[in-house]
């Protein structure tokens, strides 16, 4: 992956210990910070930190990755970003939950950051992957994708795991094409998925990546989405920031990884 130091931030370390060994493989070759959040005040929180910073320095050593520990109190957004310009982290991994008993539909800070960050941003769940599953890309007609399916590509090689990839072509988000119009053509669907087809090619030919299969779906980006989840074995979902805000903000994607326990990366494409 082309990070060169990954901030992995954790609120409740009984949670992040299980997510330590999808954390090492993410990170491999990567110099990792782990960063113990808690709201001020909160000792026994604090007092929880260093028996898993211990526990972590041993689990990464066979591994050979650098480690730097730390511990900060205060509003989880502003913490972390100020920790990543601070250490010029240019990869944020997120344990399950920021805060427990929270949920990523709800949890408005992890929201923004997915929205906002100028960094790629992970969000782990805490199933282990098989190999029996996929790295799943969403792609559309936008220029950035080529940036999304490359970092999908370098996912795919830190898991072992098959790329798969959904294009989705929203012909209702094109403003000069009336909603009856796309209803009753079916010239205007044929030509697109023959565009998102040529578009894929042209993808594949100048990275020269294997991708195991495509899957090409013309339609509402979100619901399209949600049925290629549902439909594929999906170990982590890829998606760009830019033309998946809308789906990040909605309830669809959260229902998807709370309940399938997809993992997800958003990739920065501001």
């Amino acid at each position: 992956m082309d990070t060169l130091s990954v901030l992995w931030t954790i609120t409740a370390a009984n949670k992040a210990a299980s997510v330590v060994p999808k954390v090492v493989r993410l990170c491999r070759g990567q110099s990792l910070h782990c960063l113990f959040t808690f709201s001020a005040n909160n000792m026994p929180a604090q007092a929880a930190a260093e028996p898993f910073f211990s526990q972590l320095r041993q689990r990464v050593a066979a591994h050979h990755i650098p480690l730097q520990c730390a511990s900060r109190s205060g509003d989880w957004f502003d913490i972390t970003n100020d920790y990543l310009a601070e250490h010029h982290c240019t990869c944020l991994v997120v344990s399950p939950q920021i805060n427990q008993g929270s949920s990523l539909a709800s949890d408005r800070a992890l929201l923004r950051m997915l929205q906002h960050s100028v960094v790629d941003v992970y969000v782990l769940s805490m199933q282990p992957w098989s190999n029996q599953q996929c790295v799943l890309v969403a792609l559309d007609l936008n220029h950035r994708s080529g940036k999304v399916f490359a970092h999908a590509h370098q996912v795919a090689q830190q898991l072992s795991l098959p790329l798969e990839v959904v294009f989705i072509v929203d012909l209702l988000q094109q403003a000069h094409i009336a909603d009856a119009v796309l209803l009753q053509q079916t010239q205007l669907l044929n030509e697109a998925i023959l565009n998102a087809k040529q578009h894929m090619a042209a993808l594949i030919k100048r990275s020269q990546v294997a991708v195991s299969e495509i899957h090409y779906r013309v339609g509402q980006r979100d619901q399209q989405l949600m049925q290629q989840l549902k439909a594929s074995p999906v170990a982590m979902l890829v998606m760009g920031q830019h033309h998946h805000v809308d789906i990040i903000g909605g309830d669809g994607v959260a229902h998807i990884l709370r309940d399938k326990e997809v993992d997800l990366c958003v990739v920065a494409t501001p």
